[in-house]
């Protein structure tokens, strides 16, 4: 199967395959830590038509 095989393919059909969970728990743990960061926007944003969710919800 690999022999003949481009880097391209190796990639594709190989180490993509392999690394799908490793990579998922990554984006899950980029967009929980984004999801949760209301501290930036409450210290650089001063318009409220500008609040993200998180920072609105906050102040409920």
């Amino acid at each position: 199967v690999i022999d003949g095989a481009s880097q391209v393919h190796i990639l594709t059909k190989i180490i993509l395959p392999l690394s799908k969970a490793s990579l998922a728990v990554i984006l899950l743990y980029y967009l929980v830590g984004n999801w949760n960061s209301w501290f930036n926007a409450m210290v650089l944003l001063k318009d409220r038509n500008l609040f993200p969710l998180q920072l609105l919800l906050k102040e409920i």
